[in-house]
């Protein structure tokens, strides 16, 4: 953990700020986010990190990365599990654009870059080929390959058509972090 005051700092978090560690090392502390982690949320860990900077041992300026991708829900995760779906190949000029029947986990970080019921953009599938072109397709849990191709599941056209949800348009774009490297 970063600083000496690590146990004063994990309490702060918890039974001031209700926000809970997932784990800590040293040098570093993680949180788990979900698509239902909101803008108000992740303001209120960058505030909580900002009051204690002291006992982090860090100066009062804080700098926080910008490698987050956005993604729009079009149907309910559960919807989409439950759909047939078709193998697309892992192309942008094929599958941007469509709603992702599957998760996509590059490692590391191990965090889902396609989600069920997301649709995908140019961003997600960036993260997908950078894994892939870095140590090979077993970088990336839940991918399909045949004959040195690569694809994944995605509702149908005509599935996504019944299911998008109009009313999750007026719902924001959600932030993904799918990247600790560069």
């Amino acid at each position: 953990m970063i600083g000496t005051k690590d146990s004063e700092f994990k309490d702060y978090l918890k039974n001031e700020r209700n926000i809970q560690c997932e784990k800590t090392s040293v040098g570093a502390i993680e949180f788990l986010t979900t698509i239902g982690t909101t803008k108000g949320q992740f303001q209120g860990l960058i505030d909580a990190v900002g009051n204690k900077c002291s006992s982090l041992g860090k100066i009062d300026k804080m700098t926080i990365k910008n490698n987050w991708v956005f993604g729009r829900l079009r149907v309910l995760p559960r919807d989409a599990a439950k759909t047939t779906g078709e193998l697309v190949e892992l192309k942008q000029e094929i599958i941007v654009g469509r709603v992702s029947a599957q998760m996509l986990v590059p490692y590391p970080p191990g965090i889902p870059a396609f989600l069920l019921g997301v649709e995908i953009t140019k961003d997600m599938l960036e993260i997908i080929n950078s894994a892939i072109n870095k140590g090979g397709i077993h970088q990336v849990h839940g991918i399909f390959e045949e004959n040195e191709k690569y694809y994944c599941k995605v509702l149908t056209k005509k599935e996504a058509n019944k299911l998008i949800n109009k009313e999750f348009e007026s719902l924001p774009e959600f932030k993904i972090k799918v990247s600790s490297n560069d």
